[in-house]
């Protein structure tokens, strides 16, 4: 086991991303990278998962069943390999030839899982998430929300690599209303901090931070700021039948790379 190396929580956070921890917190998805935690209540009321990003894990999807058989998933990802056909055997063919062996397993699991996903209402959309149509494979948060039914109450997830700073304004000006729960990794924070923090200011104003957890796949700056960090934020309005407390800093958050060495904040003050 890596070890796990302490940082300080730098001072121009403090104002916008210091957590709020409630007493219905949870951990959904992997115990590595994959899951993240979220504020129970934020699941259970929503009736629509939009998850942003998939790879080769819907771990916390999974969870979300498990939690709420009666949620809708929608899941965008260009660069998933194709499943319409992949249990045939020319498609895993293909897997075989063109990917390694640990990642054609990895890909096998994600199809079985995403079979499993389908009994409850769910679709893997192989679209690119931007913030206007610069391809014709490319849609934006807003198209996806405004064809949903306006009273559906929304949980989303955003892992796309960077593309989450053309899209987080918008998604939050235009649907905070709708949006119980937002889950957002934030990467490049080394050259794009103050980018974040930005953003981060603007969702704080209908949004508190339940979780904030350090990938240890990104690096640190010599300053101590971590160039990817996963952040939850919850609805302010859940506050209002919440009980607030104390817990250990640490609590669900976990290594996203086991044989690497962890970084977590061991103080928020």
């Amino acid at each position: 086991m890596q070890p796990t190396i302490d940082l300080n929580f730098p001072d121009n956070w403090k104002s916008s991303l210091t957590p709020i921890w409630t007493e219905n917190r949870m951990r959904l998805g992997n115990q590595n990278d994959g899951g993240y935690i979220v504020t129970k209540e934020t699941i259970v009321e929503s009736q629509v998962l939009i998850s942003f990003g998939v790879g080769n894990d819907v771990s916390f999807e999974k969870d979300c069943v498990e939690l709420n058989n009666g949620i809708r998933i929608l899941m965008f990802d260009h660069t998933v390999f194709p499943i319409k056909k992949s249990y045939k055997f020319m498609e895993f063919l293909k897997a075989v030839l063109m990917l390694d062996s640990n990642l054609f397993f990895l890909k096998v699991k994600l199809y079985r899982d995403i079979k499993k996903l389908r009994k409850n209402n769910f679709k893997l959309h192989n679209q690119r998430i931007n913030s206007f149509k610069y391809r014709n494979y490319d849609v934006t948060p807003s198209e996806i929300i405004n064809n949903l039914q306006d009273n559906l109450s929304i949980f989303m997830k955003v892992d796309i690599e960077g593309f989450e700073y053309r899209i987080i304004e918008d998604i939050i000006v235009q649907h905070k209303n709708r949006i119980n729960g937002l889950i957002v990794e934030f990467h490049e924070l080394v050259t794009r901090e103050n980018e974040m923090l930005r953003i981060a200011s603007l969702i704080s104003k209908n949004f508190f931070v339940e979780s904030i957890n350090i990938n240890n796949f990104g690096d640190i700056s010599p300053q101590g700021i971590p160039d990817v960090v996963e952040i939850t934020f919850t609805n302010r309005k859940f506050l209002n039948h919440l009980r607030t407390l104390e817990v250990p800093i640490k609590w669900g958050n976990y290594a996203n790379g086991k044989n690497r060495s962890n970084f977590q904040f061991y103080s928020y003050t």
